[in-house]
């Protein structure tokens, strides 16, 4: 194996618009002396409009100097581009955030002129933390990692007055940041409510050749960081359905340019309405050039016309916007797989016809349907019959899925199944979901409480005192009196008070915590030891969904894959170390990578977090357990590391199992320094950014004063900072790795 290549992009804050449409920005709309005017109409007339997603010429234009003025009309336009994630602003809306820009090549290099409307400046020490535009290119257009990077900021606040640039290769790991090429020239203008900048990248930066025919794959986005959150422009290629970071639009050198180009539509998934129970409802929002400003568009789905759009008033003073509803009804056949359709045919004024992505519109149902509220009635109980599941909207339930159904099962504290609630105390519920062709589980605690007449109380009875004292607690919760008269700080730390009145607006975390409360025991309500972080009402609900999991035979686990030494094979009766490595927030979701074998001395276990989940002690010893059971594994040799949000985890699950584990080795993530305590005695490798935070040794600092002898960091640079990714020690940190057991062991 490569030990190099094992990193984790995280935090991932750029690149997210979920659609963007080029309709027609011309620069003199927005306030620049120069610029090509666009009568209405004009983006319609001879010239046309380019397909979406297509290939696009670049023209050849004259050598020129660097200045950030405007190009007239050289060049292949990038017309409107604006974020259609943000939604609607008010033409006088100081927060509204646009761009267009032009290309163009000659034996200089590769040429790239930006105007952005941004009213508001905003810069950060940190170029990709204020207004900035960014550009991507590649020698190829599809699934392109072998790219290069540039971030400009305009230098307009008193802090930052000039223009700033850096350069990022984004092929080799490691090399990130890298000094500006030889031969790049930029510059930077700003002007009333904005500001433009002004590229030339080397072709020998590519490594290519310039001649008409070449193609290459490119990507413009700007980013705003002054409105209520960030907005960010793109122009990037149309896709139907998720977007793919590592795709670039391609382009090709030529002598004349393209005709301007629709890049995309902005489709809103809104909350569904109903005419009749099996009528769903789409607004799709078309975003276009100024230009268009009354007009009216057809707009086909399916080969059918299913409405029109009529543009309304200039905003921005570049663009103008319609919006339309669509009717589709989801058929047997489409919830038995045949998908809605993925693309709309606009008919623009004067008889030019585009095909835009509309997405996966099913995909959008079944998404919405699946995050609808829910509730049990009631999540915290009195008396023997259990209660409930149920959507809060059960007639929207149904008109999105076309149909479902509810199976629900229940068990006791010890997983047991049930159908009565005999006692006081937690109880489960594992909640099958029937829709679009599939069923989903879920798993859930519920609590019965000792005396029903406490449930009367609950919504008004707490009282949270400055230092976290609780007076008036029923004691028909079921929970000993100590909880509330003693100082629940000393059991749950200074997020104790959050998180329980977070749990009284919320019944499931109300039960939960119940439940977690009443189970602690004896030592800990009578304060002869501190609580356990597996004694916390969170962490105790968790180790119940495992056992929940496990009571029918499901994987507690995550999803995980394996690199196996190429040796594994050869001797049955070896065991072997094991690393565990838990990716950041920017890797969750649902596909890991492959397993493989490499020629390493260690299994390299790779578990998926599923998308809006965080990584949780119970499941991560769970998949632990499940590895050992199954491959041949040394269970004195398992090493655990993660990145960010992975190294969050990595403190909390080995200070909640720190039996499990021969070593840690934490990066680049938060760590609660309490975690220490239980951690005095397990070999710990923090690896720390280069950022200059003090308080990133702390956490060892810590470990050192409890007496651990084998508690160490190392600094380590973000390969590329701006979005997050990180390189470890790796060569040295698993030799490191190799060198520790388990205490005790020989």
């Amino acid at each position: 194996m490569d030990v190099v290549t094992l990193f984790s992009r995280v935090a991932v804050s750029v690149v997210l618009a979920s659609g963007l449409l080029l309709g027609g920005c011309q620069g003199g709309a927005i306030g620049v002396a120069g610029s090509e005017e666009t009568a209405g109409g004009a983006l319609v007339g001879s010239k046309g409009i380019s397909a979406a997603g297509a290939v696009v010429d670049i023209p050849r234009i004259s050598a020129k100097a660097i200045d950030a003025a405007g190009w007239g009309d050289v060049g292949f336009r990038v017309v409107t581009l604006m974020d259609t994630d943000f939604g609607a602003v008010s033409k006088d809306s100081a927060d509204f955030h646009a761009a267009c820009g032009r290309l163009g090549w000659n034996d200089d290099g590769l040429l790239i002129y930006m105007e952005i409307h941004d009213a508001t400046p905003v810069e950060g020490i940190k170029l990709w933390e204020g207004d900035c535009v960014e550009i991507f290119i590649g020698r190829e257009a599809k699934h392109n990692f072998d790219r290069i990077q540039f971030l400009i900021t305009p230098g307009r606040t008193a802090e930052f007055a000039q223009p700033r640039i850096e350069h990022f290769h984004i092929l080799r790991l490691g090399e990130g940041l890298r000094p500006l090429p030889e031969g790049t020239q930029y510059a930077a203008r700003t002007f009333d409510g904005g500001y433009a900048v002004e590229l030339l990248v080397p072709w020998a930066t590519l490594g290519v050749v310039p001649a008409a025919g070449l193609e290459l794959g490119i990507q413009l986005q700007t980013g705003d960081f002054n409105s209520g959150r960030p907005q960010f422009a793109r122009w990037s290629p149309q896709i139907a359905g998720a977007r793919r970071q590592l795709d670039l639009q391609a382009i090709r050198l030529a002598e004349t340019a393209s005709p301007p180009m629709l890049a995309a539509m902005g489709r809103e998934t809104q909350p569904v309405t109903a005419d009749s129970l099996n009528v769903v409802h789409s607004t799709l929002r078309l975003v276009a050039d100024g230009s268009f400003a009354g007009k009216t568009a057809a707009v086909e789905i399916g080969g059918k016309i299913v409405g029109k759009v009529t543009f309304g008033d200039v905003r921005g003073g570049s663009w103008t916007e319609g919006a339309l509803v669509w009717s589709a009804e989801l058929s047997g056949d489409t919830l038995s797989g045949n998908k809605l359709p993925r693309e709309a045919v606009v008919i623009l004024p004067g008889g030019t016809r585009q095909t835009l992505a509309i997405g996966d519109v099913l995909a959008a149902r079944r998404q919405q349907f699946h995050s609808l509220e829910f509730t049990f009635q009631p999540w915290v109980f009195a008396g023997e019959t259990l209660p409930q599941f149920a959507f809060k909207q059960p007639l929207l339930a149904d008109i999105l899925s076309g149909g479902y159904t509810i199976t629900t099962r229940y068990f006791d504290a010890d997983a047991k199944p049930v159908d009565k609630a005999d006692k006081p105390g937690r109880y489960g519920a594992v909640v099958e979901i029937t829709a679009f062709g599939e069923t989903k589980k879920q798993f859930y605690t519920l609590y019965r409480v000792a005396d029903g007449n406490a449930l009367a109380w609950w919504p008004t009875w707490y009282q949270l005192e400055p230092h976290f004292t609780i007076k008036g607690m029923p004691e028909g919760f079921g929970v000993d009196s100590r909880v509330w008269t003693d100082d629940p700080g000393r059991l749950f730390s200074s997020q104790f008070k959050w998180f329980f009145r977070g749990s009284l607006d919320n019944e499931g975390m109300f039960a939960s915590a119940l439940a977690g409360l009443s189970e602690l025991p004896a030592d800990v309500l009578a304060g002869q030891t501190p609580p356990h972080p597996t004694q916390t009402p969170d962490a105790r609900h968790q180790q119940y969904i495992v056992k929940l999991k496990q009571a029918i035979g499901d994987d507690p686990g995550y999803p995980c894959s394996l690199i196996t030494p190429k040796t594994y094979q050869g001797d049955p009766n070896k065991r072997w170390p094991l690393i565990v490595y838990l990716h950041g927030s920017g890797t969750r979701g649902s596909d890991p990578i492959q397993r493989y074998e490499g020629d390493s001395p260690y299994l390299v276990a790779f578990p998926q977090c599923p998308a809006d989940e965080w990584w949780t002690p119970a499941k991560v010893v769970a998949m632990v357990d499940q590895l050992i059971a199954t491959m041949r594994i040394d269970p004195d040799r398992v090493y655990l590391t993660g990145v960010s949000m992975g190294a969050f985890a990595t403190w909390s699950t080995a200070a909640s199992y720190p039996d499990r584990f021969a070593a840690i080795a934490p990066a680049f993530g938060w760590v609660d320094i309490d975690q220490a305590t239980w951690l005095k005695d397990m070999p710990v490798w923090l690896v720390r950014g280069d950022d200059g935070n003090p308080d990133a040794r702390a956490p060892i600092d810590r470990l050192r004063e409890l007496g651990n002898p084998n508690a160490h960091d190392s600094v380590q640079p973000r390969m590329l900072p701006h979005m997050d990714y990180y390189l470890y020690p790796t060569e040295q940190l698993f030799q490191w790795f190799l060198q520790q057991q388990r205490p005790g062991k020989p």
